[in-house]
């Protein structure tokens, strides 16, 4: 078993636990859904997700886009089960920094928090996923911001907390880098910061030490204070970025 596959089957109850209760799921739904079945085509009748987790998020956008075709695909075998369970769809085990092939081509890739999993090796992860998709086909990524003005604090708690993180297989990313690397590939057609620091809270109270209990008491008036974070300029204040880009 891999370090990566290991640490996430270790740490899937206490995740899922707390990035699916009701207060993640409505900032889940503003701030991640909501951009992403803006950013689809709604031409799209097939779409992978990436890192797709327990599916959540697959279940929440299916049931908005009831006609879509959606597959699933995640390194953790038991997360696999809990995708196949929540959404009816099948799930592939992969390791998207191995290389690998799949028979299907879809209408886009989707990921979650799932492109700063594959940073072992970002071109193998890059010539998997441009591989899934039709000519034309969109990839919508949404991922921790590396330019954020408390990436300094994020990294060191990265190395810090080898029980809920590995380093090595995960870091931060910032989006004019990873465009400016993959551009032979693909093209930007929009790019969008969002998330102030209470999105730690709402959806990483598990890896800091915070009761579920708690989230009651502050989750309200932290998501107000997210949508008017919302308002300050530039990309440096926000917690992650969301992006399409077009497969060239």
């Amino acid at each position: 078993m891999s370090v990566q596959r290991e640490l996430f089957e270790s740490i899937h109850d206490k995740y899922y636990e707390a990035t699916t209760d009701r207060f993640a799921t409505e900032y889940k739904i503003e701030h991640i859904l909501e951009p992403i079945d803006r950013l689809l085509d709604r031409s799209a009748q097939s779409i992978i997700e990436l890192a797709s987790g327990d599916g959540q998020m697959g279940r929440l956008l299916k049931q908005r886009r009831p006609g879509l075709r959606m597959v699933g695909t995640d390194i953790s075998e038991k997360a696999a089960r809990d995708y196949e369970r929540t959404t009816g769809s099948r799930c592939h085990v992969v390791d998207f920094t191995k290389p690998f092939h799949l028979d299907e081509r879809f209408d886009a890739a989707v990921g979650c928090g799932a492109i700063h999993h594959f940073v072992a090796d970002l071109d193998v992860a890059f010539t998997n996923i441009r591989g899934l998709l039709r000519p034309g086909g969109s990839l919508i990524m949404i991922e921790p911001n590396a330019d954020y003005f408390l990436q300094p604090l994020r990294s060191l708690w990265y190395r810090l907390d080898r029980k809920n993180f590995e380093a090595s297989t995960e870091r931060a990313l910032s989006h004019g880098a990873l465009l400016e690397r993959f551009s032979p590939d693909f093209r930007c057609e929009s790019v969008l910061y969002k998330g102030s620091p209470a999105a730690l809270f709402i959806l990483h109270n598990w890896a800091l030490r915070i009761p579920q209990s708690w989230k009651p008491f502050y989750a309200r008036p932290l998501m107000a204070i997210d949508r008017a974070w919302q308002f300050l300029p530039t990309k440096y204040p926000f917690n992650f970025f969301v992006a399409k880009w077009i497969k060239r």
